[in-house]
């Protein structure tokens, strides 16, 4: 190898390096790091959201279940 053909290969990495950098923090816009944070926050919430609504849903039929045990028994009050 000469020492321009390494000298070129050394500029086509440094290029590609940039281009990975670039991928990675962004330049100007989201980069990944900031989009996968952006949805492990998401994904976090969400989480948050169906526990929320699954102990409302549980509430709910346990509710519905001890209005319909008292009508059973009699004891409508």
């Amino acid at each position: 190898m000469t020492d321009e053909s390494l000298q070129n290969d050394i500029a086509e990495i440094k290029q590609a390096l940039r281009r990975i950098d670039s991928t990675l923090h962004g330049n100007g816009s989201p980069g990944l790091k900031t989009r996968v944070a952006l949805l492990e926050s998401w994904k976090s919430g969400a989480s948050r959201l169906m526990w929320i609504a699954v102990g409302s849903a549980f509430a709910a039929v346990t509710s519905a279940g001890i209005v319909v045990f008292r009508l059973m028994i009699g004891g409508g009050k």
